[in-house]
């Protein structure tokens, strides 16, 4: 069951304790994943580097009829000038390094900017953040730029604003989930006894209805009741992880609306869908539907931001 795995719910308490400096507001294993993508990336530079300065001082012939950019790619400063120096017929076939030179730096500025986006995916995935990803400017950073991870933390902490990576977690989740089922229209998220009655949350696609028989979501309908999953395996289990797998046995191309679903969950315990849209999530007892009802922010008023 999800909810039996503890890893990541013992991982992220380390946040809440430890304020030393910006660093240390990581775990040993963060750091680690982020030292290692820091080594790998500075491997590939110096792969990158070493044919940059060998193409260079190939193009030294022709520094007077070109200049260097910022980023280390090569500017021509006038064609008709290396016409100057053709010695013959052939030499407009000889190998000019300035492909080469511009093509280094490209993959030089995409693998920067790939360790940047691995970094923030790392704790987007971990910690079911949104940050996005460092700004990384391509063409005024010198070739010789090297970053650090320090700089993805930092920029992700200050995402935080002060909370701990469980607690931002936490809300960004649940903020996503009032998204779905608050949606400012129509009925709201009932609570009925053990269960609690979500209203017009899936569509289903009228042509499977009619040519096949089985109530196929809409496509416009993919990532609603995936919100709804994590919402309920944080309100149930406190797990950040959850998705459509707590759903046992379920097809989005073959919803059985006859009978309910069980649920790979210690709480919720079942999920039931209808063909108007309504999705029913029983509990146990009515005791942990009011807890989870409470913990995911239903019971209070819900203003849908931009």
């Amino acid at each position: 069951m999800i909810c039996n795995d503890t890893n990541t719910s013992n991982m992220l308490d380390v946040f809440s304790t430890i304020q030393v400096d910006e660093m240390a507001k990581i775990s040993v294993a963060d750091k680690l994943f982020c030292e290692e993508q820091q080594h790998s990336l500075y491997t590939t530079l110096d792969q990158l580097d070493k044919w940059y300065s060998f193409f260079k001082r190939e193009a030294e012939q022709y520094d007077e009829y070109i200049s260097y950019e910022v980023n280390g790619s090569v500017k021509m400063k006038y064609y008709s000038g290396l016409e100057k120096v053709q010695v013959s017929i052939y030499s407009s076939l000889e190998f000019k390094p300035f492909d080469n030179i511009n093509n280094i730096v490209k993959e030089r500025c995409r693998a920067i900017e790939r360790f940047y986006r691995t970094i923030t995916n790392h704790f987007n995935t971990t910690y079911s953040l949104t940050v996005d990803s460092t700004d990384f400017d391509t063409e005024k950073t010198p070739v010789t730029f090297r970053p650090l991870f320090s700089h993805c933390v930092n920029r992700i902490i200050d995402h935080l604003g002060g909370c701990s990576f469980r607690e931002t977690a936490e809300l960004e989740l649940i903020n996503r989930f009032l998204k779905v089922t608050m949606p400012g229209y129509g009925k709201e998220p009932d609570l009925k006894g053990e269960k609690i009655v979500f209203h017009n949350i899936l569509s289903f696609d009228d042509f499977y209805i009619a040519s096949r028989g089985q109530y196929s979501r809409h496509y416009n309908c993919r990532n609603e009741l995936g919100a709804i999953c994590e919402g309920l395996a944080l309100a149930g289990c406190n797990a950040l992880n959850g998705d459509e797998d707590i759903i046992i046995n379920f097809n989005g191309s073959n919803i059985n609306i006859a009978e309910p679903y069980d649920l790979n969950t210690d709480e919720p315990k079942q999920m039931k869908f209808y063909k108007n849209g309504r999705i029913d999530v029983k509990f146990s007892s009515k005791a942990k539907a009011e807890s989870a009802y409470n913990r995911l922010k239903l019971n209070v008023p819900y203003t849908k931001s931009a």
